[in-house]
């Protein structure tokens, strides 16, 4: 009996696979990703290679591209800036060139700026004026005539030189017998305090 038991035993494990030596089909078969490495190798053929790179150096030559726009653009802006700058300053310079160097002028233009510049000078000068001041009355009884005249005399003096003042008149009455201040002539007449048959 112990003898069939262990030949039972000893042929059962003949028999039965070794789990150790074993390897399982699902182990051996090529996987998803083995596959497309496989396939991506198969088609990189130098056809592929050619075409990636053309592509590769489209899309560069496109990037530098639009860097070499954007540039141009920033370049343009400053440049359109720096002209009307310039143009700023070239205008200023003309202006200060044109007031320290004016540009010939004809005759008409000369001779009406002389005429100009002629009456503001004459504008800017105090007139020359002359006064004529005369008094045809003569007499005691005609005193307040001339001195009426004296009193404007010595207004006129005010403002004008006494070489341009002329006067004319009698001169019978600072030196008459009934002037009480013999020499003299005031604005009112004043007379002796014993009055004469013309002084009343």
């Amino acid at each position: 009996m112990l003898l069939a038991l262990g030949a039972t035993t000893t042929h059962a494990a003949r028999t039965a696979p070794s789990s150790a030596t074993t390897t399982s089909p699902a182990h051996n078969a090529p996987t998803t990703e083995d596959e497309g490495k496989a396939a991506a190798k198969a088609a990189w053929t130098p056809g592929a290679q050619h075409a990636a790179h053309l592509k590769h150096v489209a899309v560069m030559a496109k990037i530098h591209a639009e860097e070499e726009e954007k540039e141009a653009k920033v370049e343009a802006k400053e440049a359109h800036w720096a002209a009307r700058a310039q143009a700023h300053r070239d205008a200023a310079e003309e202006a200060e060139a044109a007031k320290l160097f004016p540009p010939p002028m004809d005759s008409t233009m000369l001779l009406a700026m002389q005429q100009q510049e002629l009456l503001l000078a004459r504008a800017e000068k105090p007139p020359q004026l002359w006064a004529v001041l005369v008094c045809g009355s003569r007499g005691w009884d005609n005193y307040r005539h001339q001195a009426s005249l004296y009193r404007m005399y010595q207004t006129l003096r005010r403002g004008i030189s006494e070489q341009r003042i002329v006067t004319m008149f009698y001169d019978d009455i600072a030196t008459h017998a009934d002037n009480p201040f013999p020499g003299k002539v005031r604005a009112t007449r004043v007379c002796k305090a014993k009055p004469t048959p013309r002084c009343r």
